[in-house]
């Protein structure tokens, strides 16, 4: 015989022996018991499994009146707004930006991007979602003549206001 067969039967033969190595700490006695009340509980009938399964608690969770985890900060009003944020874009204040164009969605690409051009003279690409501006304004829409950017204050009493302002292109703004 060769080693890999001779292998095989070994652990063929020592494995219900397995079952040893399991057994509770408090030795053969108690698990004498437990295998009685094992033999009850494989004898129930599906409507007691069901009724004990809706017997027990479950967990729900809530959403409501959580803030959503995946939302971006607005911050505190007195230190991160002042600072300018965090992208390129939210260095200047909106209406120091230029609208050059904007390109409609295709049927190859179904977003729209916007170009805008910085009181520094660089340009940039725009979409729906871009943060701009130092308040925080995170463009919401892209026509052929104009972007749409809405912009998000903390007032003192904790209330949020949110202005909507129009980037017009050659540099107008609007409301």
């Amino acid at each position: 015989m060769s080693r890999t067969t001779l292998k095989g039967m070994l652990f063929i033969a020592l494995l219900p022996g397995c079952d040893l190595l399991f057994e509770d700490e408090a030795g053969p006695a108690t698990a004498a018991t437990e295998e009685s009340g094992s033999s009850q509980s494989k004898n129930l009938t599906n409507e007691q499994l069901e009724s004990r399964i809706a017997s027990q608690e479950s967990y729900s969770y809530d959403p409501y009146g959580k803030r959503d985890p995946f939302m971006p900060f607005l911050g505190e009003v007195g230190s991160e707004r002042k600072s300018g944020g965090g992208s390129i874009l939210q260095q200047y204040d909106l209406n120091e930006y230029v609208l050059i164009g904007a390109l409609s969605p295709l049927s190859a690409n179904p977003r729209p991007y916007g170009l805008v051009r910085d009181p520094a003279g660089d340009e940039h690409v725009v979409e729906i979602g871009d943060y701009i501006g130092k308040n925080w304004g995170q463009v919401s829409s892209i026509n052929r003549d104009s972007i749409g950017v809405k912009e998000k204050f903390q007032l003192n009493d904790g209330d949020l206001l949110v202005t909507e302002k129009l980037l017009r292109l050659g540099g107008g703004m609007g409301r």
